[in-house]
Parts: C-alpha cells; sequence; structure tokens
C-alpha cells in the first residue's frame, strides 16, 4: 500500500499537470507521436531525425510508440486524480473499519473477562446465563425495576412459571405452559427448552426484587 506522503507526491504531480482531457496522436509511418490536450496544446512528443549519407533527413520509431502514446493521454490529470480520489476513500475505509474491528474485539474482550469475572464468582454457567439474560431483559427488553414494580398479582411468577412449563414441544406448549401466560400473546416468544429456562430464572429474580423493594419501601415508610 502506498504510503501517505507517496500519495500527497502524485497528487501534486497531477494538479500540477494541464487540467484537460489528453489525446494521443500518431503520424502512421510510426516514426512520431505526440500527445495533446483540449486545448490544442502539445503536451508530450517522441521523434529522432537524422541526415543519411545524402543529407537526407529521415525520422525513426523508439519502440512501442503508439503504446506510449496511449498509456500517457489514458492517464491524463483528471484520470490520476480521480484514481488517487479512490485510493484515499478505500484507505479511509480500511482505517474506519480496522477501527470498527478494534472496537468488536474490545467488546468481545470485555465480555470474555466479565464472564470470567462471573463465572469465577458465582461458579457456574447456569446461574451465569440467567444473571445475563435479567441484564437483557432490562437493557434491551425494557423491562424497568420501577414497570416491575407494578405487577402486584404474581404476573412475573406467572410469567417464569409459563416458561418453566414448557416441555421443547413447543406445538404443545402452545396450550401448556402459555396458559400461565399473563401478558399479550405478542410478547409470548419461545426459543428453546434450555433458552427458555434462562429466561423463567431472570423472571424469578426480577420478581424476588420486586419483593425485596417493595420491603425496603415499607421499611422505610415506617421508620
Amino acid at each position: 500500500m502506498m504510503t501517505e506522503e507517496e500519495l500527497k507526491k502524485l497528487r501534486a504531480v497531477a494538479e500540477g499537470a494541464t487540467q484537460s482531457d489528453w489525446y494521443a496522436n500518431l503520424i502512421k509511418r510510426g516514426t512520431l507521436w505526440w500527445v495533446s490536450c483540449d486545448e490544442g496544446d502539445s503536451i508530450a512528443n517522441m521523434y529522432s531525425r537524422h541526415r543519411d549519407s545524402t543529407g537526407k533527413l529521415s525520422f525513426h520509431s523508439f519502440g512501442n510508440h503508439e503504446e506510449n502514446a496511449a498509456h500517457i493521454a489514458t492517464f491524463d490529470p483528471p484520470q490520476v486524480t480521480a484514481l488517487l480520489d479512490e485510493v484515499e476513500r478505500l484507505s479511509a475505509e480500511f482505517g474506519r473499519i480496522k477501527a470498527d474491528l478494534r472496537t468488536y474485539m474490545d467488546i468481545a474482550n470485555e465480555y470474555a473477562a466479565e464472564n470470567a469475572r462471573l463465572r469465577e464468582a458465582l461458579g457456574n454457567q447456569a446461574v451465569i446465563d440467567i444473571a445475563r439474560e435479567r441484564q437483557r431483559q432490562i437493557s434491551k427488553e425494557g423491562w424497568s425495576p420501577e414497570e416491575d414494580h407494578a405487577y402486584v398479582d404474581n404476573q412475573l411468577s406467572r410469567a417464569a412459571a409459563a416458561y418453566a412449563l414448557t416441555t421443547g414441544d413447543h406445538a404443545y406448549d402452545v396450550g401448556y405452559g402459555k396458559g400461565n401466560w399473563p401478558w399479550s400473546d405478542l410478547l409470548w416468544k419461545l426459543t428453546n427448552r434450555r433458552r427458555d429456562l434462562e429466561k423463567a430464572g431472570a423472571l424469578i429474580v426480577a420478581e424476588i426484587e420486586r419483593i425485596d423493594r417493595a420491603a425496603k419501601e415499607l421499611e422505610a415508610d415506617n421508620g
């Protein structure tokens, strides 16, 4: 990959040249070519001439003269500038992708570190998964402790029972565990046996937290 300094030098060269479309012009004898621009100015030319033994002036070709002329005309300043713009755009995009990748790696490392801390503290992956599901219900689903505080008719424990009573046969569970479900059918989201038990455990935790908050409030009111 070209360095930023090298790209700057190329851009300076391209922007310093005649800013116009260039054309290759060839003498069919193959002994002379030149490149001109829209303004009619000659940009570059290549030919050789000398006088032979009789004093006659003659021309000599310089190898791939047609290809050379076509190359110079094709890579005129506007074209080179456009290519440099694309290179710089891709370089910037690559930089953003690298930054995003570093961010994702940081998140993954934080997740792994948190998982290790939880495993060390709790010593049980099932408990970790329930704790993580409880956090997801709050941060992703929007089930805040303030909302939970209003569920005084065992809604949280009934919802937990609904998930806990699933059998893994979700076609059957539609009319089984769901009978305990206290909310709209749109919120009834079965996944698989283990995942549903994680949801049940998190809902039990939510109900215990609600009971503890209510007890503290009652104690404060009586204090």
